[in-house]
């Protein structure tokens, strides 16, 4: 049975970096898909064509296998973009089309561009001397989440190289293309984003709602006090899981890395409504610290 020929171009030691840019919050258009894909052909094409510069053809071996392996080579660094959509649906090419608006699935969730796709597939796993993968994640994180800290986004470029300048040089024009889209809604994806929200907004929002509450209680009827203590405790538990409810709903309204194209990006409706609730606890706490100096 015949087998394919396996490159002998990576040497068993070398030097080179590994590099991993997690990109900022943004918001895309197909037309910046399309940008970043001539953008990342043209490094992939530097790539192989450093891959194919460093090959020496073994004295076991024809030229006409030798250049045989080097097109096997050189088809197999192409660049491969690869778009994940709801429901386990994905869509792959070599090719920019499937990122035209007319081609681009429904809802799509995470957008891969993969230098060493076909490389790894077909040589045992094993990666080129110079490779990326660039990973938009487009999903959207779930509103009833109660983790310590809400699920991070994935939306990263990974770069490894034997080639320094190269990988460095990658890196530098891909933190430059995605801040050139960077969104101002950046904020609302911090990692202490929720802790600060809830220490600023949550904690007190809930102390007014037991305010109004105690005196509720107390003009309606009697009871233990460490009943009412505990009434008291558990309004502030439900009152902030809420918040965190609108905080995730927020974060799902304005996810960190957005595709604003046709049929992909959330309706005005859900944009106006977390605005109104945003609007609406600030306008509470106002007047609630309105009345705590005794103005109002």
């Amino acid at each position: 049975m015949a087998t394919s020929p396996q490159p002998a171009v990576t040497p068993p030691l070398g030097t080179g970096i590994n590099r991993q840019v997690t990109l900022p919050p943004c918001i895309l258009t197909t037309g910046d898909l399309r940008k970043l894909f001539l953008l990342l052909q043209q490094k992939a094409s530097e790539a192989t064509s450093k891959q194919l510069a460093a090959m020496t053809r073994p004295p076991n071996q024809t030229p006409a296998e030798f250049e045989q392996l080097k097109t096997l080579i050189r088809d197999s660094m192409a660049l491969v973009v690869r778009l994940q959509a709801q429901r386990g649906a994905w869509t792959g090419s070599t090719m920019v089309q499937p990122l035209n608006d007319d081609q681009l699935p429904d809802g799509v969730t995470r957008i891969d561009f993969d230098s060493a796709f076909w490389f790894r597939s077909r040589f045992n796993n094993l990666s080129p001397d110079n490779s990326f993968v660039v990973t938009i994640d487009l999903a959207r994180p779930t509103i009833l989440d109660m983790g310590a800290q809400p699920i991070s986004n994935a939306s990263t470029a990974n770069v490894s190289g034997t080639d320094v300048t190269w990988a460095n040089g990658l890196c530098d024009e891909l933190t430059h293309f995605f801040k050139q889209s960077a969104s101002r809604r950046g904020w609302l994806h911090f990692q202490l984003s929720y802790t600060v929200l809830l220490m600023l907004f949550g904690f007190p929002l809930s102390f007014d709602i037991v305010y109004y509450l105690d005196r509720l209680v107390r003009h309606r009827s009697a009871l233990p006090e460490a009943l009412s203590v505990a009434i008291y405790v558990y309004v502030v538990l439900v009152a902030t899981f809420f918040f965190r409810i609108v905080f995730n709903y927020a974060r799902w309204v304005f996810p960190k890395v957005e595709l604003n194209a046709p049929r992909q990006h959330i309706g005005v409706r859900h944009r106006v409504a977390i605005t109104t609730l945003a609007l609406m606890v600030i306008g509470v706490l106002i007047k609630a610290i309105l009345k705590f100096f005794g103005i109002g």
